[in-house]
């Protein structure tokens, strides 16, 4: 069974959750937040702020739902190396969205 709902994958939405509350209370309302970076680094897109703050938590919600219909749908022959592989995998995608939400923020600020 892919373990969708455990304590590292709650801390990373929360890590979303509170970087996306820092940037509504501390960016500017007219701001432009980033929400493309290019290989070297620079921007090369930005959104409206709130847009910008809403995609990676929309994002994550819809990988969390992915990975439970996977979970509760998917190949029950393939259990036991799907599960673990996906077990890895989903928090390792939830950091990845969390670490951009917060570099959302740190550059829209």
């Amino acid at each position: 069974m892919i373990r969708v709902f455990t304590p590292l994958n709650f801390a990373l939405a929360g890590l979303a959750a509170l970087a996306t509350l820092a940037g509504v209370l501390l960016i500017p309302a007219d701001r432009q937040v980033p929400v493309r970076w290019g290989l070297d680094g620079s921007v090369t897109a930005t959104a409206p702020k709130l847009l910008g703050l809403l995609q990676m938590p929309v994002a994550i919600a819809v990988v969390w739902l992915l990975f439970w219909a996977i979970g509760r749908y998917g190949n029950a022959e393939r259990d036991a190396v799907r599960a673990r592989t996906l077990s890895i995998a989903l928090p390792i995608l939830m950091g990845v969205m969390a670490a951009v939400q917060v570099l959302i923020v740190v550059s829209g600020r």
